[in-house]
């Protein structure tokens, strides 16, 4: 890391790059030497620093990167390995929730219909897309995907106003890449979901810049590995329990 460091503060540092490379006519070699070893001294305790407190801010951001969508167990599975594609969607609970009017005598829309299988669907809110997952299928084959992004710009994802308020519901047109589905916690690649990582690290670059440098996809990897949850593993077993089937 220190030969890191030396690169950095000597590219990057405005305060080593102004400092004078010979003495002036007042001030002695020594002295100039010795304030350049100072300059870069405080530098590098800065950067020390700052480490560790932008790591802390990628455990403590994860919940506000993460979306979620329902789905069954091989639907996660290969989201997982392809990304959210449009033209690969199957029915889901758009359809389950035709068939409730249906037998309801009442008609659902057919434009809401249109836009459904015209785009993909994410919420913030875990227990609601727990209950879309459990919409029309059984417990034992439910799933949530899980969508790492920060900037939800990226991926064309705009509030989906067709849901109510409470789902913290948003959806695109556009495909989402594997890049951005988070892999299962107990046994998935990391690496899938390297296109998530590189936009964690731009914001750290924005936020730390004296940080990031030193900050690698890997590790943002393992940071984001700590703090994840997982829709198979037990811990969520009650949240499953208690999700509510939409209609």
């Amino acid at each position: 890391m220190r030969n890191k460091l030396d690169v950095v503060i000597k590219s990057s540092s405005p305060a080593a790059s102004q400092l004078p490379s010979s003495p002036s006519p007042t001030t002695s070699l020594s002295a100039n030497a010795s304030y350049r070893d100072k300059v870069e001294q405080s530098f590098r305790g800065a950067i020390r620093e700052s480490i560790p407190e932008a790591k802390q801010y990628v455990r403590d951001q994860y919940q506000h990167m993460i979306s979620y969508h329902g789905t069954s167990k091989d639907g996660k599975r290969s989201m997982q390995q392809i990304g959210m594609r449009i033209a690969a969607k199957t029915e889901g609970a758009t359809a389950a929730m035709k068939k409730e009017y249906d037998e309801a005598g009442e008609v659902l829309s057919e434009e809401f219909i249109e836009r459904a299988s015209q785009a993909n669907y994410v919420s913030r809110i875990k227990s609601v897309s727990m209950g879309y997952a459990k919409t029309n299928r059984p417990l034992e084959d439910a799933a949530v995907v899980r969508v790492l992004a920060p900037d939800w710009k990226e991926l064309g994802l705009v509030r989906d106003h067709d849901s109510g308020d409470s789902d913290a519901a948003a959806k695109t047109n556009k495909d989402i890449g594997k890049g951005f589905i988070l892999q299962s916690k107990n046994n998935g690649d990391r690496s899938l979901t390297k296109e998530a990582y590189k936009q964690i690290h731009a914001e750290l670059t924005r936020k730390f810049p004296m940080a990031a440098p030193f900050i690698s996809l890997d590790e943002i990897a393992e940071l984001i590995h700590e703090v994840q949850t997982d829709s198979e593993g037990e811990i969520e077993q009650e949240d499953w329990a208690n999700a509510i089937p939409r209609s």
